[in-house]
């Protein structure tokens, strides 16, 4: 009976045992996927420092252009004393400059929409990550509970083996 009792705990610790390696192997893939989302992460801002510069780039192209429509209007504020030839050349210029404005607003609205969906992306990478920090620390949790039902079984099989021994010297 009690060598009964040790083949099951000694199949009972080497089934534990396999699920212990399933787990670490279950770990190693969790972080060489937090690896490859650091590097996905570390692209998307590199993307977003782009972006930025960017940004940048058209504020100062936007300037140039709020400059040229000023010096626009100052010119359209001496033709307007001029004569009716003058005034059709005028409406022409007020033309272009709608048109020019109307693009300048197109290029803001994609950019805008460009910054959404980056913020879109950012957020569902963000909470990718939250979900894989919770999973790993409820691995963590689970490792060591078995850690410490590992011991624990490790104190008993010792504890059965004395008193096996004992009894095998008793006979």
């Amino acid at each position: 009976m009690g060598e009964e009792l040790i083949y099951q705990i000694l199949t009972h610790l080497e089934s534990m045992n396999d699920r212990l390696r399933g787990l670490e192997s279950d770990i190693s893939g969790i972080k060489a996927g937090q690896s490859r989302l650091e590097a996905d992460f570390t692209t998307v801002k590199a993307g977003q420092s782009r972006l930025e510069t960017d940004v940048s780039a058209i504020k100062i192209g936007q300037s140039r252009l709020e400059a040229d429509v000023t010096a626009v209007k100052t010119g359209q504020s001496r033709l307007e004393a001029d004569t009716a030839i003058v005034k059709s050349s005028q409406i022409k210029l007020e033309n272009n400059l709608t048109t020019k404005i109307d693009v300048l607003f197109d290029g803001w609205q994609q950019h805008e929409d460009y910054a959404a969906r980056n913020t879109e992306h950012l957020d569902r990478l963000e909470s990718k990550l939250d979900s894989l920090e919770l999973a790993t620390t409820k691995m963590a949790v689970v490792q060591d509970q078995h850690t410490d039902l590992l011991h624990m079984l490790k104190t008993r099989s010792a504890t059965h083996e004395n008193e096996i021994l004992a009894l095998k010297r008793a006979k």
